[in-house]
């Protein structure tokens, strides 16, 4: 019997989606993060994992305004 591999479920915090999204929008600072998303992705592309969130995000970033 074989079973399937499923893949692992990640959950990132509110900080971690904020610094991915200031990294996108070329954000030096946070080139790091870039670099962690972009390993992140390959890893969601190859179905190894998913990426995962929750209420508690949208709420979270509701309190954010334009902070550099």
């Amino acid at each position: 019997m074989q079973f399937a591999k499923i893949p692992i479920k990640i959950y990132l915090d509110q900080k971690d989606y904020s610094r991915i999204g200031k990294g996108l929008s070329g954000n030096h600072e946070c080139a790091k993060d870039l670099e962690v998303y972009h390993f992140l992705m390959n890893l969601v592309d190859s179905d190894k994992i998913r990426i995962y969130f929750s209420w508690c995000h949208y709420i979270e970033a509701l309190r954010y305004d334009e902070q550099k």
